[in-house]
């Protein structure tokens, strides 16, 4: 099929007049009462066994913008441009999967208004009837949420178009974002159960959860959704959230990513960063064919596979370090590079950002070739100081298929720790401190005002029965008023207590935790210790957990004390290695964090423990 191409001026003109027509004499109206479909009526819906067409497109939330003068609020003009070749194709309705404005506007709900009434004018150049799955752009509290359904009807609702039953869940209902509630599981049971006589079940939501990617819920949707899926026979399920195209079949179910609609594109082209739309064709009888439409260019729905992606993922984000080098040290680091494709690759290799004294690296620089279905590894020396200024920077291109790529891979660097072993004092190797502007993880190196204004010193021990951490924190001024643990002067703990092979990953297995604790300031503190696992809250996490705390001078000690017997009942037993680090969480005013201190990680480090320290044991 010849593809045809338009300049990005006649897109829009061609939009914008489709607009002020009214589109061609057809019937274009607002959803009749805030209800689905946007756009004109579905037409002939009771046609059984009919063979059709429908659209499925994702993600059209502005990447490039048409309005430079109200950008907050503008449309994109790869949406735009989509429209017009959706147009183009024969089909009956279409179906948005979310992400449709841009959103996230908490403090100004009349911006979230003006964002719905420019994508209702850019949505009325669809010349057929278009429904809505609602993404986490589009609804991300209970405001948004009101908004939406007062415009547009429920959160997740189903319809049916000549024997054919289509689903619109919703993976952003408040409270229960990235999952799917009771609620609504029961719901859909009931729905599917009711569409027995559909010829084809068809399911929409917006992110794609039965992977892992992003947060997603994988195990509560393969766990509790999948298997309705499964039992009612559903065909297809369709999402978006990830700005690119894949397919995968699970169980007989076709799982399909479509989120390349007019957003910001991720990934390399051969991952399926690219744009795109989706034309199903539904014949009197047998098997829906999908086809991914670029255009006018036809591909076949396996263009891109779940398999194929990752393995161009892995080749295009750059090579992985397999461990984090160690401050004051000299570290042998060693580089991964996984090839799993069918196309052969090359790196050209440059350290960068090495102003230290103390920082050397040796090779500077370095190209390396990854044959297809090959891993090589390429090892480097780098000298770190105790506290570096600056963390050296490997950046590099690949080379693949003819195009090239630009990255880098940013070091990750970590402390050297150690743990006691025994009562009694505390050997000064043992000894961790949070005392220089280096160590400033979150906040604005000019709020620090040096030792005095946020500081500490701390330990952890392993007693008999347990592990008991002290930390002496030294702060001039003392504030506990925020409802949120985080709100307040604290204390954040994190324990990575997995099995050497999975220490280090971000990942959702059990056997790593974040504790917030805060200290006794002379008022009641009704979360003085706070619980979570993978960022989730958990309870009894360490049962039988105790916690003591009290002024010092200017400032506080804590203590913390974990029974060894409620770690090996619920997470095994405690290794000699681990990984571990603290932070100190300083307010001075109110419940806003003016700093936070890690002592050996970064930024959102209960998402990093890569980057935690590295504890062995010392005995006193």
């Amino acid at each position: 099929m010849r593809r045809r191409e338009f300049g990005l001026g006649a897109v829009v003109m061609s939009v914008a007049l489709a607009i002020a027509a009214g589109g061609s004499g057809c019937d274009r109206r607002r959803s009749a009462g805030g209800r689905q479909p946007q756009g004109i009526a579905l037409k002939d819906s009771a046609q059984a066994d009919a063979a059709f067409k429908f659209v499925v497109v994702g993600d059209t939330r502005p990447g490039r913008r048409v309005y430079p003068t109200d950008d907050r609020a503008s449309v994109s003009i790869d949406y735009l441009e989509n429209i017009l070749w959706i147009n183009r194709t024969e089909h009956d309705l279409s179906v948005n999967v979310g992400d449709i404005i841009s959103g996230y506007n908490k403090e100004d709900p009349d911006l979230t208004i003006r964002q719905w009434e420019n994508y209702d004018r850019a949505a009325l150049g669809l010349r057929k009837p278009c429904f809505m799955v609602v993404g986490n752009h589009d609804v991300w509290d209970e405001q948004s949420a009101e908004i939406y359904t007062k415009r547009y009807g429920p959160l997740y609702y189903s319809f049916d178009h000549k024997g054919v039953h289509f689903t619109c869940l919703s993976s952003e209902v408040p409270e229960e974002a990235n999952s799917i509630g009771d609620g609504q599981l029961a719901w859909l049971e009931e729905d599917l159960q009711q569409a027995q006589d559909a010829r084809h079940r068809f399911v929409f939501l917006h992110r794609p959860m039965w992977t892992q990617r992003r947060g997603a819920d994988a195990e509560g949707w393969m766990g509790r959704v999948h298997s309705l899926l499964l039992k009612y026979e559903v065909d297809t399920v369709f999402a978006g959230h990830d700005h690119y195209y894949q397919f995968e079949e699970i169980d007989g179910i076709r799982y399909i990513i479509s989120g390349g609609g007019g957003a910001e594109l991720r990934g390399h082209r051969l991952a399926g960063g690219f744009f795109h739309f989706l034309s199903v064709s539904v014949p009197e009888q047998g098997a829906p064919v999908i086809t991914v439409m670029e255009k006018d260019e036809a591909m076949p729905q396996d263009v891109v596979t779940r398999k194929q992606a990752e393995a161009i993922r892995k080749l295009t984000g750059g090579p992985v370090f397999a461990d984090a080098a160690m401050r004051g040290e000299t570290t042998k680091l060693v580089l991964r590079f996984v090839n799993e494709t069918e196309l052969a690759a090359e790196y050209d290799l440059q350290w960068t950002a090495i102003s230290d004294p103390g920082t050397k690296v040796k090779p500077l620089a370095a190209t390396l070739k990854v044959r297809a279905g090959k891993t090589k590894l390429l090892s480097f020396k780098l000298a770190l100081p105790p506290e570096p200024s600056v963390i050296p920077v490997l950046t590099w291109t690949a080379k693949i298929n003819g195009g090239e790529i630009d990255g880098k891979t940013q070091l990750a660097v970590a402390r050297r720790g150690r743990y006691v072993v025994g009562a009694g004092f505390v050997p000064s190797a043992a000894i961790m401190k949070i005392h220089s502007k280096g160590q400033i993880g979150y906040g604005k190196p000019a709020n620090w005002k040096g030792v005095q204004d946020s500081s500490s010193r701390a330990w952890l021990k392993k007693e008999t029965g347990g592990l008991r951490f002290r930390a002496e924190v030294t702060d001039d001024v003392l504030v506990a008023e925020g409802k949120n643990a985080w709100e307040n002067d604290s204390v954040e703990l994190y324990f990575d207590l997995r099995s050497p092979a999975k220490r280090g990953r971000n990942t959702k297995e059990p056997g790593w935790f974040q504790l917030i604790v805060v200290p006794w300031f002379g008022k009641e503190i009704t979360n003085s210790a706070i619980i979570f696992q993978q960022g989730r809250k958990v309870k009894d996490a360490f049962p039988g957990m105790t916690v003591e705390s009290g002024k010092m001078g200017k400032g506080y000690w804590l203590e913390v004390f974990i029974p060894l017997d409620g770690i090996t009942r619920l997470h095994g037993e405690l290794p000699r290695e681990f990984f571990f680090d603290y932070s100190v969480n300083d307010v001075d005013s109110g419940t806003t964090l003016k700093t936070q201190m890690p002592w050996s990680g970064a930024i959102s480090n209960y998402m990093k423990p890569h980057l935690w320290g590295r504890m062995k044991p010392v005995r006193r």
